[in-house]
């Protein structure tokens, strides 16, 4: 078996940040991961919240955010290949 997965060498990889960026996501990462999630929903969610705050500048996080976050992690749950928004 592989070794556990490293959450913030994982998002660390996906670009550099500024302490202010990482902030943001580490935070976002923080309320996101709170349903002991598996590594491939914390893998997907990382990469999309990282997406927003390096390529969108964002800086909060929209009710439309979570609603995409929880949609990764249902689809994560039931193991399904699609997302159901």
């Amino acid at each position: 078996m592989g070794e556990p997965f490293d959450l913030n060498a994982y998002i660390d990889s996906l670009g550099p940040m500024t302490p202010e960026q990482r902030g943001i996501v580490d935070d976002a990462m923080a309320l996101a991961a709170q349903h002991g999630d598996n590594a491939a929903f914390l893998r997907d969610a990382a990469l999309y919240l990282v997406t927003l705050v390096l390529v969108g500048d964002v800086t909060t996080f929209d009710d439309d955010t979570w609603h995409l976050i929880d949609a990764i992690r249902h689809k994560h749950q039931r193991g399904g290949p699609g997302l159901e928004l």
